[in-house]
């Protein structure tokens, strides 16, 4: 939100709690030969502990009413998109059925197509979106189905690739836009690094979610260094170097494991670590 209000309290309660209890020591002086002096301290600390908490919670009410306000207008706008697309879907489909020339069918297919690309986009907008306003709610799902869904998605990249698949059902608990991500990220990854031709290996089995490739690999000085945020091993490499940074976050916000083993000229193998979150 451009502002981090845990750390703005933190810094202003205790600018406030010092200022406090320097102010309150100093009038706690003069009652020096009216009460012991431990008991007059105690006194004091506590005055100055409960001065400073409603000074602050009082000083941020405007600040905390802005972010409702924002809140309560992101939800609502998110809604309204929805309203959009989802009647150019119901018409999609309508002329679909309707329709009886090949080109006009192979138009709608081409709308349809976009129309998904635009769901994936408002889906991975809503999540960041809730993910910086409050923590998205796990849900429960089977993330063998999820995984054939972004294979899928990812059809055309992977035509000049040998793709081996093994996935095994496995229900998880998490947010499944920010799993979704996550698995685009890691096979993107794989596609963009594999030479035409190489093998890529996806496998979902006991608890372990595995993504193999035969690339380029990683040095073994830049695999401390990969999880970065903008960290690239080539700089004249297409993107932003943030991808892995954000499969490292979701990873550690959701207890999943994530380990790389790599060498140059060998590939790379990437393993999620799911017992965590698998129910």
């Amino acid at each position: 939100m451009g502002i981090d209000l845990k750390s703005s309290e933190f810094y202003a309660f205790w600018f406030l709690y010092i200022v406090s209890v320097v102010i309150l020591f100093v009038v706690g002086y003069f009652g020096l030969n009216l009460f012991p002096l431990p008991l007059l301290i105690g006194v004091i600390l506590l005055l100055a502990l409960l001065f400073g908490f409603f000074l602050i919670k009082y000083s941020f009410i405007p600040l905390q009413k802005r972010n409702l306000h924002l809140e309560k207008m992101l939800e609502e706008t998110l809604h309204e998109l929805n309203i959009p697309i989802a009647t150019i879907k119901a018409n999609c489909s309508m002329l679909e059925k309707s329709c009886k020339e090949e080109k006009a069918k192979r138009q709608i297919v081409r709308i349809e197509k976009a129309l998904e690309q635009l769901l994936e986009l408002y889906e991975e907008v809503e999540y960041l979106i809730k993910k910086e306003i409050l923590k998205p709610k796990p849900q429960v799902f089977d993330a063998k189905e999820v995984i054939e869904e972004r294979i899928e998605f990812f059809e055309d990249l992977l035509r000049y690739k040998q793709l081996q698949i093994e996935l095994h059902p496995l229900q998880i608990s998490v947010a499944k836009v920010g799993f979704k991500k996550m698995f685009d990220n890691l096979l993107s990854n794989a596609i963009k690094y594999s030479p035409k031709g190489s093998s890529i290996k996806i496998v979902l089995k006991d608890s372990l979610l595995e993504i193999e490739d035969e690339g380029k690999g990683i040095d073994e000085k830049d695999l401390i260094k990969i999880f970065e945020r903008y960290y690239q091993e080539n700089d004249n490499q297409e993107g932003f170097g943030i991808g892995l940074a954000m499969v490292k976050e979701f990873c550690d916000e959701n207890g999943i494991g994530v380990y790389i083993d790599s060498k140059p000229g060998r590939g790379t193998k990437i393993t999620l670590d799911l017992k965590k979150v698998c129910q």
